[in-house]
Formats: C-alpha cells, structure tokens, sequence
C-alpha cells in the first residue's frame, strides 16, 4: 500500500495529461485500485465517471493511499455519468455495484497505446536500467515509424517502461484491426529485454494516469515506485491513417482448443460438459454470453494471477465443441485451456452418456423446476465422482436461496423455526438426502428385457453412501464449497469498515446471514448523518427508553450502549461483556428493557438462559444456545449469587466449546451474542464483575409495578410497531461516528479484552452527545464484588489475630472455632480470642466457608485450605492485603501469613516466628497440655498425638491440591471424638462431597 511517503498525485501533471488525452466534453472512468480516502479506512477499488477534469482532480486530492490510478483512452458513453457523475463512488456502492466500462460502453477509438514493457517477474517495479532501456526502446520505436509515414505521438513514462500514443480514428467494432496492429508491432520491434504489450487492444483498456505514482510490489532502492508522467507531446497531434494501420498490422493466431473426446463405450461421442465441469470446480465466472458462434465466461478474477481483477480473463467453448482459454494480460499470454484444466482437475460430470444438458436460469430466490434438474445415474461411476456430481448439483441449486455454510468444520443450514425466526441447524445425513433430493434427479440404470444394449432409467433415492461422502469431506480433502458463517442477523448492522450490512442473505465480508423478518423493509440511512439527524436518532431512541427509573445518568447511558451493541456487534473484533440489569425491587422493568433491547435486534423476545446448580446442564444449555445462532441471550431472575466458571468463560471466548445437549459429542462454535442478567440486588462471583457493566433502575417506591402515568402504556409493543425507525435510528448513530472518523475519547475505561466494545460503543455515544457511559464501574466493583469484601474482611481480622508473622494452618482453624463457639463442643474458652475482639476471624469467615463450618465441620480444614490455596498473592482492598504461603521444611508443614501492601517475599522463618502465636492461643496450648498431663519433657499418650499431630501439608503455590489429615492410628475403628473436643477426621463419604 502507498502513502504520501512519496507523492501519490501530481496536480497539475495530472490536469495537463486530462487537457491532452480526454476531449472537451468526452467521460472517462477514474479506477483506482486499494483505494483509502478520508472516508473509508479500507481499501477497496474507487471508480467514477468524469467529463469535468478539475473534478477529477478534487476527488483525487481525497485520496490517502492507492496501489494505482487508471483511466479509460477512448471515450465512454455519457450515460455512465449517471452512475457516479463527477465523483468517486463509495466503499459501500462499490460492494453493492462493482459495475465498470466494458467494451460495449466505448463511443470509438480514439488512442492507439503501444507499451514499451521490460521483461521482468510480474508484479513488481522495474530498475533503473530496465526503465531507461524502455524508454530508449519506444525512442526508436518512434523513430522507426516515422521513418515509415507514421506521424509524431505522444511520449510518455509509465513508470516502469514506455508509452507511445498515436491519435487513430476508428469504429470501436474495429477491436480485430487494433489486436493485429500490436501483434504486428511485436513482431518488429520485440527486443532482449523489451517487449510490446500486446494485451492492451480491447476499447475499455484502462492506462495508467499519467502524474500519479506507480506503485507495483515494494518500493525499494533496487526497484522504486516512480510518477508517470507525459515526456514529449507534439504540437500538433494527427490521426495515422488507416493504410498505415494495416500495412504492419498481422492475423492473430488460432485459439488453441481441446481436442474431442474419445467415443464412448456406449457409442456416443460426449462432448465436455463445460458447464458441469465450471459449477464443480466452483469457478468464478460470471454468466456466460454467446461470442463467435460460441459462448464465452469471463472470470472476475484471473486464475492465473489475482491481481488481474479487469475480468481479462476468459473460458470460451466454440460451436464445434473445441475450448479455449487464456487472459489478455502480458504477463498471462501463454495460459492455455490445458493449464486451466491442470489447475482444477475435477473431473465433470460424467455418467456415461452425454452430460445433460444445464438448467435453465431461474428466478432469483426460485427454485428450479424437477424436470429441469440435472441427472445423476447411480452405479456408473466411482463415488468420489458422483458426489461430485451431489455437490455441483446442490451448488447450482444454491445459487437460488443460498442455504447451506461450513461453521466449526460443521455443515450446517439456515431455517426457520415454527415461528418464522432464523435458526442454524446441523446437517446430518437425512438433512443431506433432503437437499439432494431437491438438487437433482436420481437413476439407476436397469436393463430393458430382451434387448442387450438397452437400458431405462428407473428413479431412486439419492444413496445414504453419497450423504455421507458429503459429511467427510466437512474435515477432509477435497473440503466441502460453502461458504464459512460466523451469525445470523435479524437487523442491518455495521460492519468492521463502518459500511451497513443491509442485503439480506450471506455476506461474504463480514460471514453473516441477514435473515430480516416480513415487517423490516430495506432501511436508507444517511452515509454522513447531519447534526439534525443525530439529533433526531437520538429522540427517538430516548421516546422508547426514557422513561425507565435509571439510578444514574450513568445507567441511562449504558441503557443506550445496551441497544447499539448488537447492530455494532460484527464491527467490535473481542469479546462483549454481560449487561447486568439491576433494581433492588421486582415490577421495576428489567425485564421490559431487556425484551425492548432483543425486540429491536431480533423482533422478538430473547432466548432465556436458566442457571443450573449443574454445571455440565448449564454448559450445554449454552452450547445449544449458541448452536442455534441466538443473537440476544438473557439470563432472568437471578436469585441469589451470579457466579459461573462457564459464564466467565463463554463472555470472554471467540469460539465456545462445549457438550451437545442429548448428545456425547462436543461441539465448537463461534460466540457472537449479547448477553444479558436481569435480578434484584445482584451479587457476584467469580471473575464477573470484570465482565459485567451495570443498569440500575430504582422507582423509590414499595410497589413500582403499580406506577402509571407512560407515554406508551404497552412499551413492548410500541417497540414493535416502531422497530424500523427505531433500528434506523440506532445506525444513523453509528455511522456519524464512522463518517467522523471515528475519534477517541481518552477518559473511557479500559476492560481488557472489552476495550473494542468500549471504544466502539463509546465512540459513538460520545459523538452523540451521550454523557455517563461506564461511569458507575467503580460503583459496580464495591457493591457487587462481595466475595471480594468478604475476604477483605477476613484478611483484616486475621492480620489484627496473628500480626503478619508465618503460622501453620492449625493455628487459624483453631481461631475460628474458638471465635465461632465451636471449639471444645459447647461454652466459652478460657482465654478464647472472640471474647475482646471486636471483629474476630469466626465472625467475618467468607459466606462458602461459614457454610462448611456449620454442615461439614470434619472437613472444614480441607475447604479452608483449597480457598487459600485459590487465593495465594492476591491483593485485596485499599491496603493490598496479601497471603502467602511457604514450606517449612525443617517442621515439614505449610506456614501462612498475611501482611499489608502487596505481594512480598518468602524467606524461611525461625523458630520463634513460626511459634510465635497470640497470648491467648499460647495459653489455649498450656491449659490443654496441663489437663492432657504432658508437660512438655515426655511424650503424650496416642489420643494427644493425634491431636497434636493434625498439621496440614501441601504443596507451595498449589491451587487444587488437598491438605492431609492425620488419620486415627486404629484405621479399623470408628473415628472417635477426640479428649480435647476436636472434630474427628473426616469419613470416605465426606471426601467424596468435597471431589478429593
């Protein structure tokens, strides 16, 4: 791609070349090819109809890179001023309409081009000493056709060789006489080094614009990008004389055709069903029209070269049966039809007789009528042939309605439910069958009695053999044709480029399926919306979702950001977060607003998502889900804690893997849908609050649902009725932010892989006007991150417990009980820590493991020490409360501290700091040891080695790993309850609760 590195246009070379090649009044097509301009980032190929130069040269001052800039010699009919008069045509009118000057459109010839080209690899600039050999070549070129009558031309520099450009008058059927005069040209003048382009005689040839920039491959030292621009022009220019024309001019060569095929074994000479052969190889090729007693395709891009995007190249089938094929451009002039069939060595249809004849043309978004269907005969030939044969047929029949895409390396189908609602179905073998069956007609040929050599076609069903043919080739060689599908839309949306997706069917650049429903017309939104419509847009949208009771200008704007994240969804290349819809009383319209939000998307409801306490039916409600293409997903009525290992996941994935539902197969598919949680003062878990942004409503009243007073007492089905203007609107915003640029604003957060959404959903709120947008995240963290709070809490009161000095688990477990009332089984603990501790470890234990303590108190220790393992170098809070874990290897146990300001280092402790406990455990200690008898200098009993021996062990840095339990010395006996009060160790049954 070229920038303004070097000078892309030269204004006033490119007028003075205008003045001299284009006649007062004549139009001329501008194509440049990867074009960028102000308005469009992408590049695509701009094209425009002039007849004024100066506006020629304003739209090309519009320009900001190019890889070339073209125009049409000869004059076109002015009529093609109708199609861009005067200007340069959109990215999004270029994709609608690539329409450009064909042969048909030229008035006559008015130029005969002879280009002085150096032999050189395709595709890139030539050198220095190869660019002045050129121009020293169409010198003497020159000179030599002086010497014979011909009179002076125009010299000029393409930039990589020579241009010659004699003024000639002739009828634009005379494209024969043109084609010989260069082959004649070659034959003279052809050097070492240098030839004649004889490729350039068709009347819509486009040349290089003579003051802007070539620009073939890189620009390097060796091989530079270089200005055309005119050398010599004569005074006075005159037209070379017909007799001139003819004197060098010579017959063109013969095509060179394929010969016939061989006679059959049933006696009939088949001819190539080049029709068949085309469909199978899926070639793309545009219709094809009769020329020279034949008929010819044109392909829209070169099969030898894809640059060559002129439609230069060609397949023709001549009456006789004989093909040809090749490409106008220089350096394609030796490709042949057996070098095009070398490249696509698919084998047409063959069944032994000739090739029926193909379908006639239907009706866009008709299909074919039975008997015009093609015929494949069963039995005839190798599998791998006929469903070949399968998948041409359902090619043809896909050009109709297309239908069928390749999604995960699935074949799958676009259909409707019972409801009229775009779904994505998975093929399976019937699914097949039932295609074919409308694809084509199925023979087996069976003998007729009595005669040796004659058959009968008897109708059959298309084989299961042939199906599953068809699915193997979803993962193998030769893979399936179809295209690739990403989503269905319901509503026009934007795509990465800022253009509006609004042609319903497949999208070849975005991979999306526009599916619109009977009551969403073709939607005409302003490409550069004024400010007055902006304004408009945003009236609109405000009529519908104003009157919700938002806590905060902050929650209205992210209401808003709500609706216009699924039109802008293909435009944002990460993730999505969930919208939480928030109201600390029922009836306060969450849910309206969510049904508002995938009215508007989808014309209907959302698909509901219900938590499951299963996490494997959850994650396969979600892939069923997501299978089925779901645009909208809410998750309504939280109840309690929203918080999900495959909700983290799924909002943070481009593809989603998971279990099918009813199926032990896993299925892997694109995750493309907004999501949305509706609840009463929502808590979460996990890592959501990372993934979430928040709408609150508060009505400030005991019973909102019995507020009145609306301007649209069915707000749902107003939203209906209004769905076009309403979807009109949201784009209208949109694309002003497209057409502005789209310019950042610095003060939106950033969430990690959502910054995309952010910055594009921002953007255009921003632009619009629109204040608040993600303003109430901190609020959000505060008051949802409850598990955060909690642990923040624990942390305090374990650091005010123990200080910061490195203890073993036992001695924190032992706090616990003691602050929660459960050590020693009933009444207060001689020197308990709970007794003068205003906020003690018991009393802020997390909500999970209070749980744990209450109902499984034997295997409290393991739960407590997985939740610390999970925890290990977190921060937490505004004192960065830290826990660390290490080993003591001299003790053999895990030790544990907390201490304030991040993570810090792990040294190995004395003695007297790992033992270094509060007074009040150190006298819990003594007062056990004097009534166990052991002071210290002899062994205690087994029943104290038990109890003094419960050190928990693990792994540093372990996330998963279990802690040990000191088990009973007599595994054959039932644990009994220790002298001291201690839980026993916990039973198999109990291990097994907690997945150990």
């Amino acid at each position: 791609m070229i920038t303004y590195e070097k000078r892309l246009i030269n204004t006033m070379e490119v007028l003075q070349a205008l003045q001299v090649l284009i006649a007062p009044g004549h139009v001329a097509e501008l194509r440049i090819l990867n074009a960028t301009t102000r308005a469009s980032r992408y590049p695509y190929q701009a094209s425009g109809y002039f007849n004024d130069p100066l506006a020629m040269v304003e739209a090309l001052k519009t320009l900001t890179s190019a890889k070339g800039v073209y125009v049409t010699l000869q004059p076109c009919i002015p009529k093609l001023l109708a199609r861009a008069q005067n200007r340069l045509r959109s990215a999004d009118e270029m994709r609608m309409n690539k329409s450009s000057t064909s042969d048909g459109h030229i008035l006559a010839y008015r130029w005969l081009l002879i280009d002085a080209d150096p032999d050189r690899p395709a595709d890139i600039s030539a050198s220095d000493q190869e660019h002045e050999a050129a121009i020293a070549h169409a010198e003497s070129i020159r000179q030599k056709l002086h010497a014979m009558g011909w009179p002076a031309p125009i010299l000029a520099d393409s930039g990589n060789g020579a241009h010659l450009l004699y003024r000639i008058d002739l009828d634009v059927t005379r494209k024969d006489l043109v084609q010989r005069v260069l082959g004649g040209l070659a034959d003279a003048f052809d050097s070492e080094g240098v030839h004649i382009d004889q490729t350039v005689f068709n009347p819509s040839r486009i040349s290089k614009l003579y003051g802007t920039l070539a620009c073939k491959g890189d620009d390097t030292h060796e091989r530079p990008h270089r200005m055309a621009r005119l050398l010599v022009v004569p005074e006075e220019i005159h037209p070379v004389s017909q007799d001139l024309l003819e004197a060098i001019a010579r017959q063109p060569l013969p095509p060179k055709a394929e010969p016939r095929r061989q006679v059959s074994r049933r006696g009939t000479p088949p001819a190539f069903d080049l029709t068949s052969w085309i469909a199978t190889n899926h070639l793309d090729v545009q219709e094809p029209k009769p020329w020279n007693n034949g008929m010819r395709w044109i392909f829209n891009v070169c099969p030898w070269n894809e640059d060559h995007t002129d439609r230069s190249a060609y397949i023709v089938q001549f009456e006789n049966g004989a093909i040809a094929a090749g490409c106008q451009h220089n350096s394609c002039r030796e490709k042949t039809w057996q070098d095009l069939r070398r490249l696509y060595p698919l084998a047409a249809n063959a069944n032994g007789s000739a090739s029926p004849p193909p379908p006639p043309k239907s009706v866009a978004g008709s299909a074919p009528s039975p008997d015009s269907l093609p015929e494949i005969i069963i039995g005839e030939d190798q599998l791998r042939d006929m469903t070949n044969q399968a998948l041409a047929a359902i090619q043809q029949q896909e050009k109709c309605a297309p239908s069928l895409f390749l999604q995960a390396a699935r074949l799958v189908s676009v259909g409707h439910d019972e409801d009229h609602r775009p779904i994505i179905g998975q093929m399976g073998i019937p699914e097949v069958r039932e295609v074919l069956t409308h694809a084509a007609n199925f023979y087996r040929l069976k003998k007729v009695a009595g005669a040796e050599e004659l058959y009968t076609k008897a109708p059959c069903p298309p084989p299961k053999e042939i199906a599953e043919q068809i699915l193997a080739r979803q993962i193998r060689k030769p893979h399936l044709p179809f295209p690739a599908l990403v989503a269905i839309v319901e509503v026009p949306v934007i795509r990465p480029d800022g253009s509006i997706l609004d042609k319903p069917g497949y999208d070849r650049t975005t991979r999306l399926y526009y599916a619109p429903s009977k009551d969403m017309p073709k939607i005409t939104v302003p490409m550069n919306p004024t400010r007055e419509e902006r304004e408009a847009a945003l009236a609109c949208i405000w009529d519908a979702i104003g009157e919700f009771a938002y806590a905060s200008e902050a929650d209205k704007a992210n209401a808003l950001g709500l609706l216009l994240t699924p039109i802008a969804r293909p435009a944002i290349q990460r993730h999505i977060p969930l919208a939480l819809l928030d109201a600390p009383k029922r009836g306060t319209g969450k849910g309206l607003l969510s049904d508002v939000a995938s009215i508007i998307a989808t014309g209907s409801s959302s698909s509901v998502l219900t938590m499951s306490e299963n996490p494997d039916e959850l994650q396969k409600s979600i892939t069923a889900l997501l299978i089925e293409g779901a645009t909208v997903i809410t998750i309504d009525n939280i109840v309690e804690r929203l918080q999900s290992k495959h909700l983290d996941a799924v909002l943070t994935a481009d593809w989603w893997k998971g279990r099918i539902l009813g199926v032990s197969k896993m299925a892997r598919v694109p995750q493309r849908a907004t999501w949305i949680a509706t609840g009463n003062n929502i808590r979460l878990g996990g890592d959501l609050t990372r993934r979430c942004y928040r709408i609150r409503m508060n009505a400030k009243s005991s019973k909102p649902h019995k507020r009145k007073n609306f301007t649209h007492k069915d707000l749902a089905g107003w939203v209906k009725e209004h769905r076009v203007e309403l979807v009109k609107a949201l784009l209208t915003l949109a694309r002003a932010w497209y057409a502005a640029g789209q310019p950042r604003y610095e003060h939106l957060p950033s969430m990690g892989t959502f910054t995309g959404w952010v910055e594009t959903i921002g953007g255009i709120l921003e632009y619009a006007g629109v204040q608040g947008f993600l303003t109430n995240m901190d609020e959000l963290d505060e008051q949802a991150d409850e598990d955060g709070r909690q642990w923040e809490a624990f942390l305090q009161a374990w650091r005010c417990e123990v200080g910061e000095a490195w203890v073993p688990l036992s001695t924190i477990i032992k706090a616990i009980q003691q602050s929660a009332g459960t050590a020693g089984g009933a009444g207060d603990v001689a020197g308990g820590v709970s007794e003068n501790t205003q906020n003690s470890l018991g009393e802020v234990l997390p909500d999970t493991l209070q749980v744990a303590l209450k109902e499984k108190p034997a295997t409290f220790s393991v739960r407590l020490g997985k939740a610390l393992d999970k925890r290990i170098d977190a921060c937490f809070g505004d004192e960065n409360l830290c826990l660390e874990k290490m080993l003591d290897t001299h003790h053999k146990k895990s030790l544990w501290r907390v201490f304030a300001g991040g993570a810090g280092g792990s040294s190995l402790p004395s003695p007297g700091e790992i033992f270094e406990t509060p007074d009040s455990l150190r006298r819990e200690s003594e007062k056990e040891k004097n009534e166990s008898g052991s002071d210290g200098k002899h062994p205690p009993h087994p029943p104290q080695i038990a109890e003094n021996e419960t050190m928990q062990k693990s792994k540093i840095g372990s996330t998963s790993d279990s802690i040990e339990i000191a088990a009973s010395e007599d595994e054959g006996k039932s644990p009994q309850k220790q002298q001291n009060g201690m839980q026993p160790p916990a039973n198999g049954k109990e291990w097994e609760d907690f997945d150990l």
